[in-house]
Protein backbone atom coordinates (compact mmCIF):
# COMPACT_ATOMS: atom_id res chain seq x y z
CA UNK A 1 0.00 0.00 0.00
CA UNK A 2 0.68 3.86 -0.62
CA UNK A 3 1.14 6.29 2.07
CA UNK A 4 -0.42 8.90 0.65
CA UNK A 5 0.77 12.95 0.91
CA UNK A 6 -1.49 14.81 4.02
CA UNK A 7 -2.12 17.89 5.66
CA UNK A 8 -3.92 17.79 9.28
CA UNK A 9 -5.56 21.25 11.16
CA UNK A 10 -7.40 21.68 13.75
CA UNK A 11 -10.15 24.41 15.11
CA UNK A 12 -12.13 24.06 18.63
CA UNK A 13 -14.25 20.97 17.66
CA UNK A 14 -13.00 19.71 14.69
CA UNK A 15 -9.66 17.99 13.16
CA UNK A 16 -9.53 18.11 9.47
CA UNK A 17 -7.54 15.56 7.37
CA UNK A 18 -6.77 16.48 3.90
CA UNK A 19 -5.41 13.01 2.17
CA UNK A 20 -3.93 13.86 -1.67
CA UNK A 21 -4.83 10.47 -3.00
CA UNK A 22 -4.91 11.90 -6.72
CA UNK A 23 -5.20 7.61 -8.45
CA UNK A 24 -7.38 6.45 -5.31
CA UNK A 25 -10.86 4.35 -6.44
CA UNK A 26 -12.99 6.98 -5.19
CA UNK A 27 -16.00 4.39 -4.77
CA UNK A 28 -14.15 2.33 -2.41
CA UNK A 29 -13.03 4.55 -0.07
CA UNK A 30 -13.32 3.86 3.63
CA UNK A 31 -12.77 5.55 6.74
CA UNK A 32 -12.54 4.68 10.46
CA UNK A 33 -12.33 6.36 13.51
CA UNK A 34 -11.54 4.84 16.79
CA UNK A 35 -10.52 6.94 19.95
CA UNK A 36 -7.30 8.51 18.92
CA UNK A 37 -6.99 6.35 16.12
CA UNK A 38 -7.89 7.48 12.38
CA UNK A 39 -7.96 5.03 9.54
CA UNK A 40 -8.15 5.82 5.55
CA UNK A 41 -8.04 3.31 2.92
CA UNK A 42 -8.86 3.35 -0.88
CA UNK A 43 -7.07 1.27 -3.13
CA UNK A 44 -3.60 1.99 -3.74
CA UNK A 45 -3.47 4.54 -0.84
CA UNK A 46 -3.65 3.56 3.19
CA UNK A 47 -3.55 5.79 5.97
CA UNK A 48 -3.62 5.08 9.74
CA UNK A 49 -3.15 8.29 12.28
CA UNK A 50 -2.44 8.65 15.79
CA UNK A 51 -3.93 11.45 17.89
CA UNK A 52 -2.89 12.58 20.96
CA UNK A 53 -6.80 13.32 21.63
CA UNK A 54 -9.89 11.27 21.27
CA UNK A 55 -12.41 11.45 17.97
CA UNK A 56 -16.01 11.02 17.89
CA UNK A 57 -16.35 7.27 16.90
CA UNK A 58 -17.02 6.95 12.95
CA UNK A 59 -19.74 4.76 13.80
CA UNK A 60 -21.70 7.48 14.89
CA UNK A 61 -21.47 9.50 11.61
CA UNK A 62 -20.48 12.79 12.61
CA UNK A 63 -18.10 13.27 10.60
CA UNK A 64 -17.99 14.78 6.80
CA UNK A 65 -15.92 13.66 4.13
CA UNK A 66 -15.71 14.83 0.33
CA UNK A 67 -13.70 14.62 -2.62
CA UNK A 68 -11.82 17.95 -3.99
CA UNK A 69 -11.33 16.87 -7.53
CA UNK A 70 -9.12 19.85 -9.05
CA UNK A 71 -6.56 19.06 -5.79
CA UNK A 72 -7.12 15.26 -6.31
CA UNK A 73 -7.64 15.17 -2.44
CA UNK A 74 -10.24 13.97 -0.02
CA UNK A 75 -10.87 16.29 2.72
CA UNK A 76 -12.13 14.76 5.93
CA UNK A 77 -13.65 16.50 8.94
CA UNK A 78 -13.70 14.77 12.41
CA UNK A 79 -15.77 15.78 15.61
CA UNK A 80 -13.25 16.02 18.95
CA UNK A 81 -14.88 14.20 21.37
CA UNK A 82 -13.80 17.26 24.00
CA UNK A 83 -14.49 20.16 21.91
CA UNK A 84 -11.68 23.16 22.81
CA UNK A 85 -8.90 20.27 23.78
CA UNK A 86 -5.95 21.17 21.54
CA UNK A 87 -4.23 18.40 19.57
CA UNK A 88 -0.71 18.07 20.02
CA UNK A 89 1.70 17.48 17.52
CA UNK A 90 -0.13 18.01 14.28
CA UNK A 91 2.45 18.99 12.10
CA UNK A 92 4.70 16.11 12.97
CA UNK A 93 3.54 14.08 10.47
CA UNK A 94 5.92 11.43 10.71
CA UNK A 95 4.93 11.09 14.75
CA UNK A 96 1.28 11.00 13.44
CA UNK A 97 2.11 8.05 11.30
CA UNK A 98 3.91 5.85 14.44
CA UNK A 99 1.10 3.34 15.90
CA UNK A 100 0.55 3.73 19.49
CA UNK A 101 -0.24 0.16 21.33
CA UNK A 102 -2.24 -1.79 19.45
CA UNK A 103 -4.34 -0.09 16.52
CA UNK A 104 -5.30 -2.56 14.50
CA UNK A 105 -8.65 -4.28 14.30
CA UNK A 106 -9.57 -5.73 17.41
CA UNK A 107 -10.14 -9.93 17.13
CA UNK A 108 -13.14 -11.55 18.72
CA UNK A 109 -11.92 -13.66 22.00
CA UNK A 110 -13.53 -16.59 20.64
CA UNK A 111 -11.68 -19.46 19.43
CA UNK A 112 -13.05 -21.74 16.56
CA UNK A 113 -12.57 -25.28 17.52
CA UNK A 114 -12.51 -27.27 13.80
CA UNK A 115 -13.14 -26.02 10.71
CA UNK A 116 -11.17 -25.63 7.45
CA UNK A 117 -7.92 -23.32 8.16
CA UNK A 118 -8.08 -22.10 4.17
CA UNK A 119 -11.80 -20.64 5.18
CA UNK A 120 -10.04 -17.53 7.01
CA UNK A 121 -10.61 -13.99 5.98
CA UNK A 122 -8.68 -12.81 3.80
CA UNK A 123 -8.45 -9.46 5.20
CA UNK A 124 -6.53 -11.23 7.85
CA UNK A 125 -3.19 -11.14 6.12
CA UNK A 126 -3.49 -7.42 5.83
CA UNK A 127 -1.60 -5.92 9.20
CA UNK A 128 -3.22 -2.86 9.96
CA UNK A 129 -0.32 -1.44 12.09
CA UNK A 130 2.49 -1.81 9.64
CA UNK A 131 4.98 0.63 9.55
CA UNK A 132 4.19 4.01 7.09
CA UNK A 133 6.50 6.32 5.18
CA UNK A 134 6.09 9.52 4.07
CA UNK A 135 6.58 8.81 -0.28
CA UNK A 136 9.95 10.30 -0.84
CA UNK A 137 10.24 12.62 -3.40
CA UNK A 138 12.93 10.90 -5.11
CA UNK A 139 13.69 7.11 -5.51
CA UNK A 140 16.62 6.54 -8.09
CA UNK A 141 17.81 2.88 -8.60
CA UNK A 142 19.33 1.67 -12.17
CA UNK A 143 17.07 0.91 -15.06
CA UNK A 144 15.45 2.29 -17.70
CA UNK A 145 14.98 5.82 -17.62
CA UNK A 146 11.16 7.43 -18.36
CA UNK A 147 8.97 10.19 -17.09
CA UNK A 148 10.20 14.29 -17.56
CA UNK A 149 13.30 14.53 -19.97
CA UNK A 150 13.59 10.66 -19.31
CA UNK A 151 15.16 11.48 -15.92
CA UNK A 152 13.70 9.39 -13.73
CA UNK A 153 14.37 5.69 -13.18
CA UNK A 154 13.27 3.23 -10.49
CA UNK A 155 10.37 5.42 -9.22
CA UNK A 156 8.18 2.34 -9.32
CA UNK A 157 10.61 -0.25 -7.91
CA UNK A 158 8.73 -0.07 -4.35
CA UNK A 159 5.21 0.12 -5.91
CA UNK A 160 5.01 -3.57 -7.83
CA UNK A 161 1.63 -4.59 -5.82
CA UNK A 162 0.26 -1.26 -6.42
CA UNK A 163 1.28 -0.55 -9.92
CA UNK A 164 -2.00 -1.48 -11.68
CA UNK A 165 -3.50 0.81 -10.02
CA UNK A 166 -1.55 4.39 -10.98
CA UNK A 167 -0.42 3.19 -14.40
CA UNK A 168 -0.96 0.25 -16.89
CA UNK A 169 2.39 -0.32 -17.50
CA UNK A 170 3.90 -3.69 -15.54
CA UNK A 171 7.17 -3.59 -14.49
CA UNK A 172 8.42 -0.26 -16.18
CA UNK A 173 12.12 0.15 -14.60
CA UNK A 174 13.13 -3.42 -16.44
CA UNK A 175 11.38 -1.77 -19.88
CA UNK A 176 12.75 0.18 -22.53
CA UNK A 177 10.96 2.73 -24.24
CA UNK A 178 10.17 0.63 -27.49
CA UNK A 179 8.79 -2.32 -25.60
CA UNK A 180 6.72 0.26 -23.05
CA UNK A 181 5.48 1.41 -27.01
CA UNK A 182 4.75 -2.11 -28.36
CA UNK A 183 3.10 -2.98 -25.41
CA UNK A 184 0.88 -0.32 -25.31
CA UNK A 185 -0.19 -0.49 -28.54
CA UNK A 186 -0.96 -4.41 -28.40
CA UNK A 187 -3.14 -3.22 -25.45
CA UNK A 188 -5.29 -0.63 -27.24
CA UNK A 189 -5.91 -3.21 -30.30
CA UNK A 190 -7.28 -5.29 -28.07
CA UNK A 191 -9.27 -3.12 -25.70
CA UNK A 192 -10.63 -1.45 -28.68
CA UNK A 193 -14.98 -2.18 -28.69
CA UNK A 194 -15.99 -1.96 -32.00
CA UNK A 195 -19.59 -2.15 -30.47
CA UNK A 196 -19.18 0.39 -28.32
CA UNK A 197 -17.64 3.05 -30.92
CA UNK A 198 -20.74 2.21 -33.28
CA UNK A 199 -22.94 3.06 -30.36
CA UNK A 200 -21.21 6.85 -29.36
CA UNK A 201 -20.97 7.02 -33.56
CA UNK A 202 -24.76 7.17 -34.05
CA UNK A 203 -25.80 8.42 -30.87
CA UNK A 204 -25.95 11.92 -32.05
CA UNK A 205 -28.29 13.22 -29.30
CA UNK A 206 -25.79 11.99 -26.40
CA UNK A 207 -22.64 13.33 -28.22
CA UNK A 208 -24.03 16.36 -29.57
CA UNK A 209 -23.91 18.03 -25.77
CA UNK A 210 -20.13 17.44 -25.81
CA UNK A 211 -19.01 18.44 -29.30
CA UNK A 212 -21.22 21.69 -29.35
CA UNK A 213 -20.01 22.88 -25.95
CA UNK A 214 -17.70 25.90 -26.35
CA UNK A 215 -14.76 25.93 -23.59
CA UNK A 216 -13.88 29.34 -22.07
CA UNK A 217 -10.41 29.30 -23.91
CA UNK A 218 -12.33 29.86 -27.11
CA UNK A 219 -13.35 33.50 -25.79
CA UNK A 220 -9.71 34.71 -25.23
CA UNK A 221 -6.42 35.81 -27.16
CA UNK A 222 -3.54 34.98 -26.27
CA UNK A 223 -2.41 38.62 -24.99
CA UNK A 224 -5.06 38.17 -22.40
CA UNK A 225 -3.73 35.34 -20.51
CA UNK A 226 -2.31 36.48 -17.15
CA UNK A 227 -1.47 33.90 -14.16
CA UNK A 228 -4.06 34.34 -11.39
CA UNK A 229 -2.95 35.34 -7.55
CA UNK A 230 -3.60 31.04 -7.19
CA UNK A 231 -1.00 30.24 -10.42
CA UNK A 232 1.73 32.50 -8.62
CA UNK A 233 1.38 30.67 -5.84
CA UNK A 234 1.28 27.33 -6.65
CA UNK A 235 4.30 28.29 -8.90
CA UNK A 236 6.37 29.83 -5.67
CA UNK A 237 5.91 26.40 -4.27
CA UNK A 238 7.61 24.18 -6.67
CA UNK A 239 10.81 22.69 -6.39
CA UNK A 240 13.51 25.59 -7.74
CA UNK A 241 15.16 22.52 -10.22
CA UNK A 242 17.19 23.66 -13.15
CA UNK A 243 16.60 20.60 -16.15
CA UNK A 244 19.27 20.50 -18.34
CA UNK A 245 17.77 19.48 -21.40
CA UNK A 246 19.22 18.87 -25.17
CA UNK A 247 17.72 19.37 -28.23
CA UNK A 248 16.39 15.87 -28.63
CA UNK A 249 15.14 16.16 -24.89
CA UNK A 250 13.58 18.90 -24.87
CA UNK A 251 11.24 18.51 -28.23
CA UNK A 252 10.10 14.92 -26.47
CA UNK A 253 9.02 17.15 -23.09
CA UNK A 254 6.86 19.47 -25.36
CA UNK A 255 5.74 16.26 -27.34
CA UNK A 256 4.65 15.13 -23.83
CA UNK A 257 3.50 17.84 -22.91
CA UNK A 258 0.90 17.82 -25.85
CA UNK A 259 -0.06 14.48 -25.27
CA UNK A 260 -0.69 15.44 -21.86
CA UNK A 261 -2.96 18.50 -22.59
CA UNK A 262 -4.96 16.88 -25.09
CA UNK A 263 -6.37 14.51 -22.29
CA UNK A 264 -6.53 17.30 -20.13
CA UNK A 265 -8.96 19.19 -23.26
CA UNK A 266 -10.90 16.23 -23.49
CA UNK A 267 -12.16 15.53 -20.08
CA UNK A 268 -12.58 19.33 -19.86
CA UNK A 269 -14.84 18.61 -22.87
CA UNK A 270 -16.54 15.99 -22.07
CA UNK A 271 -17.18 17.27 -18.08
CA UNK A 272 -18.65 20.60 -19.86
CA UNK A 273 -15.83 22.53 -18.35
CA UNK A 274 -16.01 21.21 -14.75
CA UNK A 275 -14.14 18.81 -13.00
CA UNK A 276 -15.80 15.46 -11.27
CA UNK A 277 -14.50 12.84 -9.16
CA UNK A 278 -13.50 10.76 -12.65
CA UNK A 279 -10.92 13.39 -14.10
CA UNK A 280 -8.12 12.56 -12.85
CA UNK A 281 -8.78 9.01 -14.37
CA UNK A 282 -9.54 10.58 -17.54
CA UNK A 283 -6.57 12.16 -17.53
CA UNK A 284 -3.97 9.94 -16.58
CA UNK A 285 -5.85 6.55 -19.09
CA UNK A 286 -5.66 8.83 -22.68
CA UNK A 287 -2.38 10.28 -21.71
CA UNK A 288 0.16 7.66 -23.04
CA UNK A 289 2.69 9.88 -21.47
CA UNK A 290 1.29 8.78 -17.86
CA UNK A 291 -0.62 5.37 -18.35
CA UNK A 292 2.47 4.04 -20.22
CA UNK A 293 5.19 5.93 -19.31
CA UNK A 294 5.90 6.44 -22.89
CA UNK A 295 7.69 9.61 -24.51
CA UNK A 296 7.42 10.75 -28.32
CA UNK A 297 9.34 11.83 -31.10
CA UNK A 298 6.95 13.26 -33.74
CA UNK A 299 3.79 15.09 -33.57
CA UNK A 300 1.77 12.88 -35.32
CA UNK A 301 2.70 10.14 -33.04
CA UNK A 302 0.90 12.01 -30.36
CA UNK A 303 -2.12 12.67 -32.43
CA UNK A 304 -2.42 8.86 -33.00
CA UNK A 305 -2.03 8.02 -29.55
CA UNK A 306 -4.44 10.49 -28.04
CA UNK A 307 -7.22 9.66 -30.78
CA UNK A 308 -7.13 6.37 -30.64
CA UNK A 309 -7.02 6.09 -26.45
CA UNK A 310 -9.63 8.46 -26.33
CA UNK A 311 -11.76 5.39 -28.88
CA UNK A 312 -10.86 2.88 -26.65
CA UNK A 313 -11.01 3.62 -23.01
CA UNK A 314 -13.10 6.44 -22.02
CA UNK A 315 -16.82 6.48 -21.70
CA UNK A 316 -17.71 8.62 -24.42
CA UNK A 317 -16.27 7.02 -27.69
CA UNK A 318 -16.82 9.42 -30.71
CA UNK A 319 -14.63 9.98 -33.86
CA UNK A 320 -16.05 14.06 -34.36
CA UNK A 321 -15.51 14.58 -30.24
CA UNK A 322 -11.90 13.24 -30.78
CA UNK A 323 -11.15 15.57 -33.76
CA UNK A 324 -12.68 18.55 -31.76
CA UNK A 325 -10.72 17.76 -28.54
CA UNK A 326 -7.59 17.89 -31.13
CA UNK A 327 -8.41 21.45 -32.52
CA UNK A 328 -8.89 22.13 -28.87
CA UNK A 329 -5.53 21.27 -28.07
CA UNK A 330 -4.35 23.34 -31.07
CA UNK A 331 -6.26 25.89 -29.98
CA UNK A 332 -4.91 26.28 -26.10
CA UNK A 333 -1.20 25.59 -27.53
CA UNK A 334 -1.79 29.23 -29.45
CA UNK A 335 -2.33 30.76 -25.95
CA UNK A 336 0.80 30.77 -25.43
CA UNK A 337 2.37 28.99 -22.08
CA UNK A 338 1.05 31.19 -19.85
CA UNK A 339 -2.59 29.63 -20.51
CA UNK A 340 -1.55 26.07 -19.86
Amino acid sequence: MLTPKFEVQQDETCVTVKIFAPYAQITDAEISITEEVFTFYSSPYYLRLTFSGKLVDSELEEYSAKFDADAGAFIITCKKEIPGEHFTNLDLLTMLLAPQGATGVNRPSVEVIGGNDSEKDEEEDFDFTCEQTLPEENIVTMGYKYGFGNNSTGVFSVLQSELKDVVDISDPDNKSAPQRREERITQEMSLFDEDHYLADYFDVDMTQQFTEFIPEFYSITSDEVEFSEQDKQDMLELPRKEHLLDKGTKSMAFLGLADILYAWCYNHRITLGENSVESAWNVAKLSSTLSWLDSFTSLKDVAVSSIRRSLTFPLVRNWLLAQQVLKDTAHVLSLGMFFY
